[in-house]
């Protein structure tokens, strides 16, 4: 069974109050926006959700998206964004990496493509600032064509030089002693929001990382 509401981001207002009529107590809600992240019109549905989700990847300015849904975060508002899932493999690798060997971190640097620092590079930018914070984290871009998207993650460490890079559709990790590949999947925007609703209470590291 299902209820299709047609309305214009105009009326999202009335529609805030229908959708009140319609849902279930004991079930929880989510709002999952289309609209630019930070739309005027979509907060009229907030009081509506128990959860919201955006998709920072089409912000024209990623800096100012993610500074909304901090401040969303910081209202009492529970946020995620589809963009934090996108990172996941970059994140996998690199906690592998240290798992397998712990190394002490002296300097980290992430270079992203010619055209701009992307939400994603963001994000692991301060999931490794939160994770090492008296590391100092360089950013930096690359002559790298498309689209703006983190390139590689080089740490300068104890136990020389650790790196994990794009590599025709692949991860590809490179360490003094071994190099080796991990899968890079591209997920559609449906297979991140399946993977985004399986998370039924708080993401205390996207909360961390959001600050």
């Amino acid at each position: 069974e299902g209820i299709e509401i047609i309305a214009a981001p105009l009326d999202f207002a009335g529609v805030s109050g229908l959708i009140a009529g319609l849902r279930a107590a004991d079930l929880p809600t989510v709002l999952w926006s289309r609209e630019p992240v930070g739309a005027a019109s979509v907060e009229a549905l907030f009081p509506q959700a128990d959860k919201l989700i955006f998709d920072t990847a089409t912000a024209l300015s990623p800096q100012q998206a993610i500074a909304y849904l901090r401040l969303l975060a910081k209202q009492g508002l529970r946020v995620a964004d589809l963009h934090w899932a996108r990172v996941t493999p970059w994140r996998e690798a690199v906690s592998t990496l240290y798992e397998a060997k712990p190394f002490q971190v002296h300097s980290a640097r992430i270079v992203h493509t010619e055209s701009g620092a992307s939400p994603g590079t963001l994000y692991v930018r301060a999931w490794l600032q939160s994770a090492l914070p008296e590391v100092r984290i360089l950013v930096e871009s690359c002559a790298e064509p498309g689209p703006a998207r983190v390139q590689s993650i080089t740490f300068e460490t104890n136990l020389g030089e650790l790196q994990v890079k794009r590599e025709q559709g692949r991860l590809a990790v490179i360490t003094p002693e071994r190099r080796y590949t991990v899968r890079f999947p591209r997920q559609t925007v449906e297979e991140l929001l399946d993977q985004e609703l399986r998370v039924t209470g708080d993401d205390e590291v996207f909360q961390r990382v959001l600050g």
